[in-house]
């Protein structure tokens, strides 16, 4: 009986440890994801059979067939991308999960598939076969053909020359997004792409796909037809594929009618002549004239080579409501150059090269809301510039040679406005123009008197936010005795690198924040400030945020800032100490890079850093003494002040003066036990003798 026992016994613990075995996995599993990122595996390992997401990428799986995958039914995202020895995908290799939504095969170069390798994937969402090296027949093929519920298909970069999707494909009704971008295909036809007909494509990617074929001296263009014959696109993306003015004309041409909501051309380097090219040509309004009936909404003509905007360039697009011509080299636009598109609503030219704005440059741009003329090189605006435009919401002048603003046309529902970068020294009429703004920035020009925040937060009743860092104030000189409204609406200040301090000092402008009450982020940070004037937050009473770094602050008295006050940045000033009761209500706060003198002064700051629940935006422990030199480096929380050095003076005294009398105390008894010992004789010598002389 006992044998039987023991021999249980032991099964049991075979089994368990062969269970154990068996279980064990180099992957990381959390939940019903399981990671096996970069573990060099060369199958797939035994996994837990809820596993529902699995990452197999850059291992070396070499095979998968129809055994690979055995109890993993669940699977809904599989990753296979880039394992380092070439992939050869069996038959039915993913046959057993049926559940499966997303399969990513990406950077598996020359991989390999048998014909009913996706077999069972009738539930396949969206399939990643970015740069595989997969040739034609992965769209003329059967390879896809179980696929009815593809959505998404990505097959970037790899090496195929013509696209001809096999019919199956017109089964696959819920496919809308398609990638074929840097394949080098020489051209695309209306029989070409017969298996997309019927679709409608959310987005549609060729970008860099060459069209080598397709020029303006192509024999063919007769004959090709539409390649977008009864399809409908929202995105429509042909970018990075020099597109000449010929060859586009000659394309639109071709896919007349075709339904497209936005239309990519951008990095077309053969569009337009750029600057003194007179061997090619700007786009004109028969350029786009085939497109009129596709009901463009959105058009992309960024990073191309344009010049000049000609007269009715856009006529044809009566739908367009967004152009961007971005980064081009546009120096002139046409009279007229915007006529026959009432319906735009955003036009970006920035980063061009133009240097000159009129009253008729913007005309026949009713709805305009949003300008972007930054990064020019705008120096002339002439009287009413900009006119024409009673909608406009935002102005981007950022980064031009602007030195005044009073000949612009009046804006009435403008409410931001950029004026970044440029070379202003007045504002005279800005309110004139704009006075309904709430967002003006105003950085790094050369504004020099501090009046103007004044003047702007008077003349500007619906300001919220208001940048005018970079503008070095000399004086604080009230012209016509501007005063800051309690009224106002101002929740932003950015007076970043504005001087501030020289005014202080002279006793000016101590008046700029009395009336801020609404303020909630201010900014004065770089501005050279060695103390705060008293009570010169006092009207902030919503600020949260304050940004007062990089300055030479030496010590922050209490009661400097308001209650209100959370996040507070004092990083890389002069601080020697601060009084702990200044950040009582502070949540979060930067003391970088400050040089503390640890002296006594300081013994309460440092236990307020030991103690507080302020969160430190920088570690803590990177606070460090700046002096004395003993204690240069050390950090705050462990630096040693003088009240310390004092208990262990006085610790030290004691230890020497009890030293001192145990010693002396046992030198007295030592030698009061000598001198007994020495004379003990002399002692008893009177008792003997009187001993004796009673015997007698």
């Amino acid at each position: 009986m006992a044998r039987r026992v023991i021999l249980t016994i032991l099964l049991l613990e075979f089994y368990t440890c062969l269970h154990m075995a068996n279980s064990f996995s180099p992957c990381f599993i959390h939940g019903t994801t399981a990671n096996c990122y970069n573990r060099r595996l060369y199958q797939v390992p035994p996994l837990p059979n809820h596993i529902t997401y699995l990452n197999l990428a850059n291992n070396y799986i070499s095979e998968l067939n129809e055994t690979s995958f055995l109890d993993l039914e669940a699977l809904e995202v599989l990753n296979l991308q880039q394992q380092e020895t070439q992939l050869v995908l069996k038959n039915n290799a993913f046959a057993r999960l049926s559940n499966l939504l997303e399969l990513k095969l990406g950077f598996n170069h020359f991989l390999q598939l048998e014909t009913n390798a996706f077999s069972g994937l009738h539930n396949l969402q969206i399939l990643n076969l970015i740069q595989c090296n997969l040739k034609d027949s992965i769209l003329s093929g059967d390879y896809m053909k179980p696929l009815v519920s593809l959505e998404s298909l990505t097959l970037e970069t790899n090496d195929i020359k013509r696209v001809q999707p096999a019919r199956f494909f017109l089964n696959m009704t819920k496919l809308h997004q398609l990638d074929l971008s840097h394949n080098w295909i020489n051209s695309i036809c209306e029989e070409d792409f017969i298996g997309f007909q019927g679709k409608h494509f959310t987005i549609f990617k060729l970008t860099n796909i060459k069209l080598t074929d397709m020029s303006q001296y192509w024999s063919k263009w007769d004959q090709c037809g539409n390649p977008f014959k009864d399809m409908s696109l929202n995105i429509l993306d042909l970018s990075h594929n020099s597109f000449s003015v010929d060859m586009a004309r000659l394309f639109f041409r071709a896919i007349r009618g075709t339904q497209i909501d936005t239309l990519i051309l951008s990095h077309s380097s053969s569009m337009g002549k750029s600057v003194g090219n007179n061997n090619m040509k700007d786009p004109d309004q028969q350029t786009f004239k085939d497109l009129a009936a596709s009901g463009i909404k959105e058009f992309d003509l960024s990073k191309c080579r344009i010049f000049a905007l000609t007269h009715s360039l856009f006529h044809n697009l009566s739908d367009l409501q967004t152009v961007s011509l971005a980064s081009n080299s546009i120096n002139q636009i046409e009279s007229n150059a915007f006529l026959g598109v009432p319906y735009l609503r955003l036009l970006n030219l920035s980063s061009n090269l133009l240097d000159k704005i009129d009253s008729r440059t913007f005309s026949n741009l009713p709805r305009l809301e949003v300008l972007d003329l930054s990064h020019n090189n705008i120096r002339i605006l002439t009287q009413e510039s900009f006119s024409g435009l009673p909608n406009l919401l935002s102005l981007d002048l950022t980064d031009n040679s602007l030195q005044d603003l009073y000949k612009m046309a009046q804006l009435p529902q403008l409410k931001e406005l950029y004026l970044s970068e440029n070379k202003i020294k007045s504002l005279y009429g800005l309110s004139n123009i704009a006075r309904n703004v709430s967002v003006l920035h105003l950085a790094n020009n050369k504004l020099t008197n501090a009046e103007d925040i004044y003047y702007i937060l008077e003349e500007f009743p619906d300001i919220t936010g208001l940048s005018i860092e970079g503008n070095v104030f000399i004086w604080c000189f009230l012209n016509r005795k501007y005063s800051v409204p309690p009224s106002n609406k101002l929740q932003l200040l950015n007076l970043r690198m504005t001087g501030l301090q020289n005014i202080w000092a002279q006793g000016l402008c101590l008046d700029v924040f009395d009336n801020l009450h609404q303020l909630q982020y201010l900014f004065l940070q770089n501005n050279y400030m060695q103390t705060l004037p008293k009570g010169i937050f006092k009207g902030l009473t919503s600020l949260h945020f304050l940004n007062l770094s990089t300055n030479s602050l030496t010590y922050i008295p209490n009661g400097t800032f308001p209650a209100s006050l959370r996040t507070l940045d004092l990083a890389y000033n002069h601080l020697g100490s601060i009084d702990p009761q200044a950040l009582s209500n502070i949540t979060e706060i930067s003391l970088y890079k400050n040089s503390f003198l640890c002296d006594c002064g300081l013994r309460r700051f440092q236990k307020w850093l030991n103690e507080t629940s302020t969160e430190f935006i920088t570690p803590v422990e990177d606070l460090i003494c700046g002096f004395p030199e003993e204690q240069r480096g050390v950090p705050l929380v462990y630096s040693v002040f003088c009240e310390d050095l004092e208990d262990k003076k006085r610790d030290e005294t004691l230890r020497i003066t009890l030293f001192i009398c145990c010693t002396t105390f046992i030198l007295l008894i030592i030698i009061c036990a000598v001198v007994f010992i020495r004379l003990r004789g002399y002692c008893f010598k009177p008792g003997r003798q009187t001993y004796r002389q009673t015997d007698t």
